[in-house]
């Protein structure tokens, strides 16, 4: 399989040029000939030569559109997808969107992110309140499959949800 890679590879660069020239004279052929038909009527020969001059140019252009499609593979392989450096720009992009830069309150702006950070927090704790005090503890001697809280703290656990 390498072998015959390596052999297309050598024939491609070989006969870039001769598929080049032949799609010209093919194309000069066609050209010739649809100059022709606008004056007078084709002969049967004639219309043959185009047809075959027009499907070898297609047999042609699928071999150079093979032969790129397969460079573009290796190229992919080698550089790996173009569209994945995109992807990222466009994902950096959103993320410095949505990154808080300042913020301007009654105290003034605050700026910078250990400014910022503290200053949300700060903000979220006082609309919280302070968390309750919890009136239970756990015995950490008692380590047997034996309950560890006591009777009031149980009930206090285990009371509906308010």
């Amino acid at each position: 399989m390498h072998a015959l890679r390596k052999f297309l590879r050598g024939w491609a660069r070989h006969t870039a040029g001769i598929l080049k020239k032949e799609k010209i004279r093919l194309s000069s052929i066609i050209n010739n000939l649809e100059a022709s038909a606008e004056v007078r009527l084709l002969s049967a020969q004639e219309i043959e030569l185009k047809n075959q001059s027009n499907a070898e140019i297609a047999r042609l252009l699928r071999e150079e559109e093979l032969k790129w499609y397969q460079r573009s593979k290796s190229r992919f392989i080698l550089k790996k997808d173009a569209n994945i450096r995109y992807f990222h720009v466009v994902a950096d992009g959103k993320h410095k969107k949505k990154l808080m830069h300042s913020l301007i309150q009654d105290e003034g702006m605050i700026e910078g992110q250990e400014q910022l950070k503290s200053y949300i927090t700060s903000y979220y704790k006082s609309l919280f309140g302070a968390p309750p005090e919890n009136s239970f503890s756990l015995d950490e001697s008692q380590t047997a499959d034996i309950p560890q809280v006591s009777v009031l703290e149980n009930d206090f656990l285990t009371a509906p949800y308010t």
